[in-house]
């Protein structure tokens, strides 16, 4: 059996979380650093106290933790927390206190933070794939690649379309796009993927079909340093199966409350489906 340890990975301790922050604030002195931070009034320390947690000679004091942590975002409070936590046991010499920090880093996602522009948010129509939407773009490769296009894009061009006219015509006929003499553009409707809670059987089945079409569309057999492929196969205890549910339940959320509507430089296309499953032993 391998220990926490054997797993923990290295983080960031928090002099060094410091230095970044100050580099991101293009803060260039320790003295503007403690002051940005609230000063001696608010963080109750001196500035040559301040000079040691910097250097990483002291540890961090909670006060300092906490104006820090009310000007983060996302995945940054996460570091902050772990760091703090890797800077305490660092300087105490606890070996023991890297299990603390294996369940930090394993257990804290960042918080659901949607952002101001997101595809839910709009004022779009909502409505379930039918039947008959979802049949035609899992066996129809190019129009399915086509209908997301156009639904990351918000706006394609006709003739960077790459389907035939008959099947861009059924597009249209199932709402799934529009299109005029220069322009394809997507529904008006945003649709969403039925489940086994609301849905038929028969619908989630071909819903399952759909998801797993987007498998064999976008994976990258060979491998990407811009994909992650996870998989394993193993005995749990029967507490920890519903917890792995949740955890990507969870995960998915704070995905979604990324999405974006805009454009330019600034945003790139992802996808993530997740996958886990407490099996039955008759299907061993």
């Amino acid at each position: 059996m391998c220990s926490l340890n054997a797993h923990y990975t290295q983080a960031m301790n928090f002099a060094q979380f410091l230095e970044r922050w100050k580099t991101q604030q293009k803060i260039t002195t320790t003295t503007d650093l403690f002051q940005e931070l609230g000063g001696e009034r608010e963080l109750g320390i001196k500035l040559r106290q301040f000079r040691e947690i910097e250097s990483g000679k002291t540890a961090p004091s909670t006060p300092l933790l906490i104006m820090l942590f009310d000007r983060l975002h996302g995945s940054e409070k996460k570091d902050l927390i772990v760091a703090f936590m890797e800077s305490l046991t660092e300087l105490k010499g606890r070996k023991k206190g890297k299990a603390i920090l294996e369940y930090l880093q394993q257990s804290l996602i960042p918080p659901l933070e949607k952002t101001s522009n997101s595809l839910w948010d709009s004022g779009l129509a909502h409505m379930t794939y039918s039947a008959e939407q979802l049949e035609f773009l899992s066996s129809n490769t190019d129009a399915m690649r086509l209908h997301k296009k156009v639904l990351l894009l918000d706006k394609l061009p006709l003739s960077r379309s790459n389907v035939k006219k008959a099947d861009l015509q059924r597009l249209k006929e199932l709402e799934l796009v529009d299109f005029d003499a220069k322009n394809i553009f997507p529904s008006r409707i945003a649709y969403r993927i039925p489940n086994y809670k609301d849905s038929s059987a028969r619908l989630v089945a071909k819903a399952s079909d759909y998801i797993m079409k987007h498998v064999d569309v976008y994976i990258s057999k060979e491998g990407s340093e811009k994909q992650q492929l996870a998989y394993a196969l193993q005995m749990v205890d029967k507490t920890a199966a519903p917890r792995i549910l949740e955890q990507i339940e969870s995960f998915k959320k704070w995905v979604q409350s990324l999405a974006s509507r805009d454009s330019g430089e600034n945003v790139v296309p992802i996808i993530f489906l997740g996958f886990a499953k407490q099996l039955e032993e008759r299907e061993l």
